[in-house]
């Protein structure tokens, strides 16, 4: 009899484990739909699971300044990776989002932090698919910020774009 419900616990905790949906895919849904309250909610119904600095790189992702303040407000970290080894800095230049990130290296991310695969913010500014005109504008305004940043000169993004 103990054994037998011994095997049972081990195949029902097997079974509960691998019931476990990874919420990640869904957080990134919800942050790209601008569903900022299901974001938090998704962060606290899975907090081992996924970090408020997830939630940052997805708001980078996608160039949403507003939940990006919201994450930051509730302790998201600026220079974190994700499980690509990527910054919220990183993503937001990989994207061409110039807004976003001026407003992240205006925060403090590192814009010499390097990535998991060893590229800084200024490396993904500089190799963007030239068909692209508005965004390779932007990643051109992006890459110049982010080189002007990193030798500890005064620029504004604005300075940049008016320039």
């Amino acid at each position: 009899m103990t054994i037998r419900l011994g095997r049972a616990i081990l195949l029902l905790s097997f079974l509960v484990g691998c019931a476990t949906v990874d919420p990640y895919p869904r957080l990134q849904q919800v942050i790209r739909a601008h569903h900022i309250e299901d974001a938090e909610n998704l962060l606290k119904a899975h907090p081992r699971m996924i970090s408020v600095s997830d939630a940052l790189i997805v708001a980078a992702e996608v160039g949403d300044i507003q939940a990006a303040e919201r994450f930051l407000a509730q302790g998201a970290l600026l220079n974190v990776r994700n499980a690509d080894g990527e910054t919220a800095l990183t993503v937001a230049a990989r994207q061409g989002t110039a807004d976003m990130v001026a407003y992240l290296v205006q925060r403090g991310a590192d814009p010499e932090f390097k990535d998991g695969a060893g590229h800084r913010a200024y490396d993904y500014a500089t190799t963007w698919n030239p068909w692209e005109f508005v965004v390779t504008k932007n990643k051109k305004l992006i890459a110049q910020y982010l080189r002007a940043v990193s030798e500890n000169a005064s620029a504004s993004m604005v300075d940049f774009a008016q320039g």
